[in-house]
């Protein structure tokens, strides 16, 4: 068996796509596919 933190995704390049993928869901006006809060939601 092998235990890993939960951050155990986390490297400099992964950490450099998340933020690539990010900007260009903004950059394309897309609605992001994990948003950590959702205003829609929050105004009901």
């Amino acid at each position: 068996m092998i235990l890993t933190p939960h951050a155990a995704w986390y490297s400099e390049e992964s950490f450099v796509t998340l933020k690539n993928e990010v900007a260009h869901e903004a950059l394309r006006g897309e609605r992001p596919r994990c948003p950590v809060n959702n205003p829609a939601e929050a105004q009901r």
